[in-house]
């Protein structure tokens, strides 16, 4: 949902910078580069489109390549313990880093960050 807004408010804010944890494929080649172009995301040093994947998050390998998706941009990819020596900068399809790792579905990867479990972010 994050990168389908971010598409649409493209056109009128120029300089928005966006964040994805574990996001899947949500688009064709033509999408993917579209969002490349909006967010200058060529390199680590330019982009403004930071897509978050932890570990073998297996959402992240869906939709297949095979029905047409393709992701967009710049992966940083995050092994465990969460630091910054395990942050690594993929190209955007990749069996490198968090693609091909063997992930399926949503998983522990998927649902913890950076060492925060989702739903947990908040002291109770």
């Amino acid at each position: 949902m994050a990168t389908l807004a971010a598409a649409q408010f493209s056109a009128t804010y120029k300089n928005l910078t966006i964040y994805t944890y574990g996001e899947p494929r949500i688009g064709n080649p033509a999408f993917a580069a579209f969002i490349d172009d909006a967010f200058n995301a060529i390199s680590a040093n330019t982009t403004r489109f930071f897509r978050v994947t932890h570990m073998n998050d297996g959402i992240v390998p869906i939709p297949p390549v095979s029905d047409g998706y393709q992701h967009h941009g710049i992966e940083f990819w995050s092994k465990e313990p969460a630091c910054a020596d395990n942050m690594y900068v993929c190209g955007g399809e990749t069996t490198l880093c968090c693609a091909g790792r063997g992930g399926s579905g949503i998983n522990d990867a998927h649902v913890t960050y950076f060492g925060i479990a989702s739903g947990n972010c908040v002291d109770k």
